[in-house]
């Protein structure tokens, strides 16, 4: 899933930005990224979308493969970045430094709660307890209702043999 291309003159050109130099991308641009490791490779690519200076930066699990001084950086940029960044993560340190709202999806419905991933943990049990709470009592009004059915059928039937045997003394 890694950018296996790049363009070294463009690169090379935008390597005068702080980041990408803190990044340490110049140390290894002659080296094959066939020969790259994990962590060069995740460099890299993090290095080519950070120098299109794109508006949205969509970033899968940026944060293996680095080590701690780049994984610092990264933290660092990402928190000044200026447009939209849309990261899937599980490590939940990194969300709790860079985040400001969470989409959560789940049962095919998406949930937006403001704050960083420890924020979103807090929101997310509070509004699972309010939802058992309305789930309880909506169990407690469906219990009342079906009792009352019960007796409205239970006194019709009382009705209905009265009836009948009024019925049955008549004849």
């Amino acid at each position: 899933n890694l950018l296996l291309w790049y363009d070294k003159k463009s690169l090379k050109e935008e390597l005068s930005s702080g980041v990408l130099k803190m990044l340490g991308i110049d140390s290894f641009l002659k080296v094959p990224v066939l020969k790259m490791s994990g962590g060069m490779k995740k460099r890299l690519a993090i290095g080519c979308a950070i120098s299109k200076k794109p508006p949205i930066l969509i970033l899968d699990e940026p944060t293996n493969d680095l080590d701690i001084v780049t994984l610092g950086i990264l933290e660092d940029y990402l928190c000044s970045f200026k447009g939209c960044v849309i990261v899937i993560s599980h490590d939940r340190y990194f969300l709790d430094k860079i985040a400001n709202r969470i989409l959560e999806i789940e049962h095919k419905r998406g949930t937006m709660y403001n704050g960083n991933y420890s924020s979103y943990l807090e929101q997310k049990i509070k509004n699972r307890e309010i939802e058992e709470k309305h789930y309880q009592s909506q169990q407690r009004e469906i219990a009342r209702i079906e009792a009352a059915i019960s007796d409205i059928e239970k006194n019709q039937n009382e009705i209905a043999l009265k009836k009948d045997e009024t019925l049955a003394e008549q004849k």
